[in-house]
């Protein structure tokens, strides 16, 4: 009997799991009000794929999410030719401060593992 394997990915590719941010307000606090800039790391908390690079905001859907054991699951991309190169952004918690970089134009799919609370996991492509 055969055991069909799933397709190996060739690279994990991982968004930096933290950023620091510096805030400030555009202009003074308000009467009897201080400002306090709170310091702490902003944690990865999501990410999506797009189409070209993301300024131009055509985000690519997943064409699969389906539940692995426990309370992982997986979302799976499939990548066409439109001649356009794939991004990848990070997002991160409490910011609109995002991470994005070109990914391989070799690569023709990528599947991202999530946790409990849709943690982010691993990402992986080929």
């Amino acid at each position: 009997m055969a055991v069909l394997a799933s397709p190996a990915f060739a690279e994990e590719v991982a968004c930096p799991p933290s950023i620091s941010v510096k805030e400030s307000l555009e202009q003074p606090a308000p009467d009897k009000w201080s400002v306090r800039i709170d310091t702490s790391a902003r944690y990865l908390a999501g990410v999506s794929f797009f189409d070209g690079d993301p300024k131009e905001a055509k985000s690519i859907a997943p064409v699969r999410d389906f539940p692995l054991s426990g309370k992982d699951r997986v979302a799976l991309w499939n990548f066409g030719p439109s001649g356009e190169p794939v991004w990848l952004a990070c997002r991160y918690l409490d910011t609109g401060i995002s991470l994005s970089r070109q990914l391989s134009s070799s690569y023709k799919e990528c599947r991202v593992t999530y946790g409990a609370g849709g943690i982010v996991k691993a990402i992986a492509c080929k």
